[in-house]
């Protein structure tokens, strides 16, 4: 199952995968039916993005007027900076 989060992007839901089973008592013979459900994707940590705050420090530390070899300057701290937060 799919589902919209907040920043519009689709996430998959943590669906159980579910087994039907017979079960017959080895020693009385007694059978019972039943559905096994095994949870196989462990959940996912909650992302953790950048403060209004963080992002307006990036903003400001951007020199005037930027020059394009500045943006990947940018984009590789902001990278690295998450990718500290979120593991």
């Amino acid at each position: 199952m799919m589902d919209v989060n907040n920043d519009g992007f689709f996430e998959k839901q943590n669906e159980p995968d579910k087994y039907a089973m017979d079960i017959e008592c080895t020693k009385c013979g007694a059978k019972q039916s039943g559905v096994l459900t095994v949870h196989t994707t462990p959940p996912q940590r909650t992302w953790v993005g950048l403060t209004d705050e963080e992002k307006q420090e990036w903003i400001d530390a951007m020199p005037s007027p930027p020059q394009p070899r500045h943006f990947m300057v940018l984009v590789n701290a902001i990278e690295s900076e998450l990718k500290e937060k979120n593991t």
